[in-house]
């Protein structure tokens, strides 16, 4: 499957990006943000790439890459879960970061979700001191519905987890007051 917006493509990881993985998820102000593995192996990358080319099934795993230079700059995943819930996140490379593409990538994933597999809502969540996915997510119409704890590898310790739901009809809301283009290859 392969996705495009204004500015990004989405597409498969392959063993070229084992490099970019290892060195972002090494990224402590990244890894602190995730369940990934910390310190972060170039065996911990093969596995990952590995792992989300032969295991789909409900699990959607991209790569993101800028259109103009063809330039990795992140990933995100959507998946769904025993109960047929939508979840997932994005991260992005520490260069990356605050040019909007955090929300290009956000609202994608949700319409990959609504649009393409079916969702009626997404759940997913943030630590409690990522403001900025907080943010993000409240922007594109995300409720804050609970919290939990989950182990932070990079912290070594349990954080506070911030659960959020987005419907289908309030990112709806959103997404019609937007200018924003999408286009889905599908064949997955």
């Amino acid at each position: 499957m392969i996705i495009e917006t204004q500015r990004l493509i989405f597409r498969e990881w392959n063993n070229k990006d084992v490099d970019f993985l290892f060195e972002t998820f090494n990224d402590f102000d990244i890894a602190k943000n995730l369940i990934v593995p910390f310190p972060y192996t170039k065996e911990n990358a093969i596995e990952f790439i590995k792992k989300h080319i032969n295991e789909r099934n409900n699990n959607y795993y991209f790569a993101i890459q800028r259109k103009n230079d063809r330039k990795i700059i992140g990933g995100t995943n959507l998946s769904i879960n025993d109960k047929g819930e939508f979840h997932g996140g994005i991260w992005l490379h520490r260069d990356f970061q605050g040019q909007g593409y955090g929300t290009e990538i956000w609202i994608a994933r949700a319409k990959l979700a609504f649009d393409v597999l079916g969702a009626q809502k997404l759940v997913d969540g943030f630590f409690d001191f990522n403001e900025r996915s907080k943010n993000m997510q409240l922007k594109i119409g995300y409720k804050i519905v609970g919290e939990r704890y989950a182990y932070c590898p990079a912290l070594k310790t349990e954080i506070k987890e911030i659960i959020t739901n987005l419907k289908k009809s309030d990112f709806e809301k959103y997404y019609n007051s937007i200018d924003f283009d999408f286009k889905c290859n599908s064949n997955y």
